[in-house]
């Protein structure tokens, strides 16, 4: 949203992390229950985003992994850029077939979280239990999910991109 819109109608989470800090699921469902918790009579809107950030605020997870640690990030990407994305991907498939279901070997974002993952817990990615019970303060509220061709989706982001570093975003 732009600095109008965002003046129009309360906007929250948007630009709250200096882009140098890390953000993840867990922090993101921290830090909207405070906002939630701190305006118990508000009526809020979610919107926009990743699936699996909001399945982590409606379905909080049982086990904190925490922040991945740099050392385990640079063995990563220093096996990636010596071995090739590809080859790692296969490496994976074989070691967790199901937690590399339906992850790209062109897919650079997931084969690295998948081996940063398997680097730091020696376990798989994939969830082998069901969610964990919804959150109650999702109780009764009402969804609508949008699932867009995912070529489209992309095309859309990239021209959302373009469009912000046109109007100067850095």
């Amino acid at each position: 949203p732009t600095h109008a819109e965002r003046m129009d109608v309360p906007h929250h989470l948007v630009d709250h992390l200096d882009p140098r800090e890390s953000g993840s699921p867990r922090r993101f469902a921290r830090d909207a229950e405070a906002i939630v918790a701190a305006r118990p009579q508000t009526g809020f809107l979610v919107v926009g985003g990743t699936g699996l950030y909001l399945r982590e605020w409606m379905h909080p997870g049982s086990e904190e992994r925490g922040e991945i640690p740099r050392e385990v990030r640079e063995t990563a990407a220093a096996r990636i850029a010596s071995e090739g994305l590809e080859a790692v991907h296969a490496h994976l498939c074989a070691l967790d077939p199901e937690g590399m279901r339906r992850v790209e070997p062109t897919d650079t974002y997931r084969v690295t979280k998948r081996l940063e993952h398997w680097l730091h817990t020696g376990r798989t990615y994939a969830r082998r239990e069901p969610d964990p019970p919804l959150n109650p303060l999702f109780g009764n509220v009402p969804f609508l999910w949008l699932h867009p061709d995912r070529k489209e989706l992309h095309g859309r982001i990239a021209a959302r991109t373009d469009a912000l570093f046109a109007a100067g975003w850095v």
